[in-house]
């Protein structure tokens, strides 16, 4: 999928991105592993060949820390206070080495919450101990 197929396409708006080992290559704050959700697709105004995507880092805030790293790339930027960024990309850039679809902010939101009920001090080991029960009751 090209990045241009995103534009005034409200289906992947809102929709939670967990980014891949391409994004290294561009100088933004994005690192491989860090999530965020798409609030927006746009077409810049002053080059109609490139996209905007903003996603929104603010939920993920806790969770992203560990794959922070300071770089010339994030000029000085952390998950501390940080919302909403944009991202310029050529439309016709394919953007899955960049980024893959993990669910909605919804679905997300049921598995933050099942977590925290369990009390468990781990979201690793919580979900190896589902996904366990799920291949033993086979």
């Amino acid at each position: 999928m090209k990045y241009g197929e995103l534009i005034g396409n409200s289906l992947f708006v809102g929709k939670t991105v967990e980014f891949m080992a391409g994004i290294r290559h561009m100088e933004q704050y994005a690192e491989q592993g860090m999530r965020a959700i798409i609030r927006a697709v746009d077409v810049s105004d002053s080059d109609e060949d490139v996209c905007i995507v903003t996603f929104d880092f603010a939920p993920f805030a806790a969770y992203n820390k560990q794959f922070e790293v300071k770089s010339a790339g994030h000029k000085g930027m952390s998950a501390d206070g940080l919302e909403e960024y944009g991202f310029y990309m050529d439309d016709d850039e394919g953007i899955e080495e960049m980024f893959v679809f993990i669910g909605s902010e919804k679905d997300l939101g049921l598995l933050k919450k099942a977590f925290e009920e369990s009390g468990s001090a781990s979201y690793v080991s919580w979900l190896e101990g589902h996904v366990l029960e799920k291949l033993k009751s086979k």
